[in-house]
């Protein structure tokens, strides 16, 4: 079966009891995280989704543990045998779909998609109006942590990839990008090119496919994350122009924040709680700014917690 976007996946994921709502308010990052932390002590690699209804200072939900467990991640790709996945399992789905080429699928690009609906530039596009939130006590500050970062280079096409990303102002964030990282990469080649900016976008929510290839390591930077999320899920990607910047992003998408990532100006991000367990130490890392935010109707917000053994971040 097809999974085409969150939404079908979370209605999914209700109808065979794998969701868990917290109803009452929570206050801030540190709680979420804590509740996903327990919630990954007690069901180890396959505790439910967790929907934070009440969120203080917003109203949209965050999504947690979407992608918590290797049968969520099966759900999620549309494989029937769901209930028994493992790790195995995972594994000897997606990697035959990784090498054989023949299963890639280019994107198709739609005049129009719901991740459109609402369309936010000038004033009225800002991070505030979304629960970007500090996570742990010790991070530097309010972070994007699953956010599948779009750029595109001239040569190679489209790069895809899940960078850890700090709130620094309503309208200005850093994304981190590493020398050894593909986007590290793409931004040495713009540089070379005489680019001081670089078109970026940020998906919020995308379509599990194109979530779970971005946070994969392609055999090559130069291959598409776009393409071979229709290995995984038998479809390809429909894709809709962003408005302000030259870019492609799922049309399928909870949320999209459009802007530039200036190459030559750098701010300090950090420290962040990662995937190791550990505090990560702050660096230097490029500025983004945003010069629109597009969303559905009614968005989820989703997001992952790293640190723990189990969290979704090892899994995906």
């Amino acid at each position: 079966m097809y999974v085409g976007d969150v939404r079908q996946f979370m209605r999914i994921l209700e109808e065979v009891g794998r969701t868990h709502h917290v109803t009452r308010e929570v206050q801030d990052g540190p709680e979420i995280a804590a509740v996903v932390w327990e919630a990954n002590e007690r069901f180890a690699a396959d505790g439910p989704c967790l929907v934070f209804d009440r969120v203080r200072g917003f109203d949209l939900p965050v999504i947690k543990n979407l992608y918590g467990s290797y049968r969520h991640l099966a759900l999620s790709l549309g494989l029937s045998n769901w209930e028994q996945a493992s790790f195995k399992d995972m594994r000897d789905y997606v990697a035959p779909r990784l090498e054989s080429k023949k299963l890639w699928q280019p994107p198709t690009l739609v005049s129009e998609g719901p991740c459109q609906d609402v369309v936010l530039t000038g004033a009225e596009a800002t991070f505030d109006r979304f629960p970007i939130l500090k996570w742990h006590h010790w991070d530097g500050g309010p972070y994007i942590t699953f956010g599948a970062t779009v750029n595109k280079d001239p040569q190679w096409g489209y790069n895809l990839g899940v960078y850890r990303t700090m709130k620094k102002s309503p309208t200005t964030a850093t994304i981190m990008t590493g020398q050894m990282q593909d986007i590290g990469i793409y931004a040495a080649r713009a540089l070379k090119r005489g680019q001081k900016v670089m078109d970026t976008a940020i998906v919020i929510g995308a379509p599990p496919s194109v979530a779970v290839a971005s946070a994969m390591k392609m055999p090559s930077v130069k291959e598409s994350e776009y393409e071979f999320a229709a290995a995984l899920s038998g479809e390809p990607v429909p894709l809709v122009r962003c408005k302000t910047v030259d870019l492609e992003v799922p049309a399928y998408a909870e949320i999209v924040f459009e802007g530039k990532l200036h190459l030559t100006e750098t701010q300090f991000e950090g420290p962040f709680g990662e995937v190791p367990g550990t505090t990560e130490q702050g660096v230097e890392s490029p500025t983004f700014h945003l010069s629109a935010v597009t969303h559905r109707r009614n968005p989820l917000y989703v997001s992952t917690t790293a640190g723990h053994m189990y969290s979704e971040s090892v899994i995906v």
